[in-house]
């Protein structure tokens, strides 16, 4: 990327952010401000960065606003005022409302800012110096907070931020007074953590820098700078909440692990995790794991013949039952959407190693498959194919009664299992055929689904259902629906979900498709409401034992489509795969909340 007033550069796992207008003493534009922060987005996203320096070129750290740019906001009066106040970029998803000002980004960013202050640094310079994490400074610089004698007040959170650091009668002074006050002085009242002889300022910072990155664990850097940040706006109570939940979730880390190992064992902390996929992963979706970071160790092998011995991320679809094969074992990417397959598995049983799944890789094609079906049964397709086979056509008296369809738009779809087919699912309905859609899920006041989701696809903030279920309101759900779709994940609490009871309260011209769990129904139940005309008709993709035995109860009935548990069939499985573990790849490196992390209380 070209830049035209800053320069970037990594060395030694530390970006380098220098403001680089030296003529201007690194006064600041838009360009500038723009850019800074593609450099601080660059910087958090490159896993190879642990560190990150913003300083200034010259003799000056950043002499506050252009005055150009001053100049002609004064001269258009409040009309410039207007254009000073223009809003920020818009911020990530989910980033607390406090950390969305032009410049209150910075405590964001998972990785340590350390500001090399080495000259001048006011007005607007000392807010962008403040919002970084540490600030060294060299014994030459000088602060000022310059507003009052610009006709200005306490810009961009500096009220907030300065009272914080030095205590509210110093804060007074330096905003009221707009003095100029040294290195020394800002030192004893708390502006800045260190001076540093002018001379050795940059090799003091990078020392310091490189110790963080040598030394440190990235994740422990990321959790303790965002809970350090969020914490100047929580309660004690709600800060040690927070803290305890972190420390929980740290116990299952492979930081956690190699930090006690290398103490006790009296070596060198292992810089690189191994990362181990024991599934056919090709050339091209390994480079995409290994492109995440270059502080990991990406390998390939077999499950059968794999050493888990050094393992400290593991992608599988059958992890070793064995934990003692595992010792370092921090978290199970698993090759699965669901976890019904391991509930027996030690690994779900006697251990608490985080877990993911691949929840919504495919849940794009498996809600189409649902829309598929449905529209065969309403369409009669079943019936079509059969006179198809017959080699014959009906009398036209009966070709209306044969064929004429169940209408679609406008139905009422009601879906068992508001998770991401399900979400994708209503998002099609409504988008296409403008359904009136019912969710049922364990918990309807938690609307919001943070797992992984394609761009584009699902309803991540739940704003889809036209009502909301709990688990004892499905006779509700049943009794509404044109068609009912069961997406739910096999529990204790699901198994056998429906049966002769709930069916009983479905419309007699009601369509039922399973894309879930097939033991979720009973299927004797099912076949008899089929059977017995109290059903238009059904799909079913899973079943209680795959593949079914002959004799099925569903076998041989008419306007129900059977099919062998393809509905997530995808091409590009295995490549949305590695996309989601990269992105948990990234995330587990620096600390954030993994993608489908499987909640073992609830059983998914």
């Amino acid at each position: 990327m070209g830049w035209e007033q800053i320069v970037y550069d990594v060395e030694d796992r530390i970006a380098t952010v220098t403001l680089n207008r030296p003529e201007k003493l690194n006064a600041w534009t838009r360009v500038m401000d723009r850019e800074v922060r593609e450099a601080m987005a660059q910087a958090a996203q490159d896993e190879g960065v642990r560190v990150i320096v913003l300083t200034g070129a010259g003799r000056g750290f950043c002499a506050g606003a252009d005055m150009d740019l001053l100049a002609g906001i004064s001269g258009r009066g409040a009309a410039g005022g207007d254009e000073a106040r223009q809003p920020p970029p818009a911020p990530a998803a989910g980033t607390r409302a406090d950390f969305q000002g032009r410049y209150a980004y910075f405590p964001t960013i998972p990785k340590p800012i350390l500001a090399a202050l080495n000259g001048p640094t006011a007005g607007l310079g000392l807010v962008v110096a403040l919002y970084c994490d540490l600030r060294f400074a060299g014994d030459a610089a000088v602060f000022t907070t310059a507003f009052s004698r610009r006709g200005l007040v306490a810009e961009h959170g500096i009220s907030w931020m300065l009272p914080r650091l030095v205590g509210l009668p110093h804060a007074l002074d330096l905003m009221l007074s707009a003095r100029r006050i040294d290195a020394a002085e800002a030192l004893a009242m708390g502006l800045v953590n260190r001076v540093l002889p002018q001379a050795e300022l940059t090799a003091g910072v990078r020392a310091y820098a490189r110790e963080l990155a040598d030394l440190v664990s990235p994740r422990s850097l990321a959790v303790m700078k965002r809970q350090l940040w969020t914490a100047q706006l929580q309660t004690l109570a709600e800060a040690t909440a927070v803290a305890d939940e972190e420390m929980r979730r740290s116990f299952g880390t492979a930081d956690f692990k190699e930090g006690v190992a290398h103490f006790v064992e009296k070596r060198p902390a292992r810089a690189m995790p191994n990362v181990l996929v024991t599934m056919r992963f090709d050339e091209r979706q390994l480079a995409r794991l290994r492109a995440v970071s270059p502080a990991l160790a990406v390998t390939r092998a077999d499950p059968e013949t794999a050493d888990y011995s050094r393992t400290d991320v593991l992608y599988a679809g059958a992890p070793p039952r064995d934990p003692a094969r595992a010792p370092r074992l921090g978290w199970v990417q698993l090759h699965m959407a669901g976890v019904d397959a391991l509930r027996e598995h030690p690994l779900y049983t006697e251990s608490a190693i985080p877990l993911t799944t691949t929840s919504g890789v495919h849940a794009a094609t498996v809600a189409e498959y649902a829309l598929t079906v449905l529209l065969a049964l309403a369409h009669r397709v079943p019936r079509v194919v059969l006179w198809q086979a017959r080699g014959g056509w009906p009398p036209d008296a009966e070709r209306w009664p044969l064929f004429v369809p169940t209408e679609v738009r406008g139905a009422t779809l009601g879906v068992i299992g508001y998770g991401s087919i399900g979400r994708e699912l209503a998002r099609l309905a409504k988008t296409a055929f403008a359904m009136r859609v019912l969710a049922c899920k364990r918990d309807p006041s938690r609307r919001a689904d943070p797992g992984y989701a394609p761009p584009g696809t699902g309803d991540p903030e739940g704003a889809l259902p036209d009502a909301w279920l709990a688990p004892a309101e499905l006779p509700a759900l049943l009794e509404g629906s044109d068609v009912v779709v069961m997406c739910a994940p096999l529990t204790p609490e699901t198994r056998h979900m429906l049966g002769d009871a709930e069916f009983r309260r479905m419309k007699p011209s009601a369509y039922f498709i399973n894309v879930g769990r097939g033991a979720t129904v009973d299927e004797r139940a099912l076949g008899r409401a089929l059977g017995e005309g109290r059903l238009a008709g059904a799909a079913v993709d899973v079943f209680t034992e795959e593949p079914p035995p002959a004799g099925h109860p569903l076998y041989g009935l008419e306007q129900v489509i059977l099919s062998p548990h393809v509905s997530g069939f995808l091409p590009s499985y295995d490549d949305r795969c590695a996309e989601l573990f990269a992105e948990n790849l990234r995330r587990w490196l620096t600390g954030a909340p993994l993608l489908n992390l499987v909640d073992r209380s609830r059983g998914y």
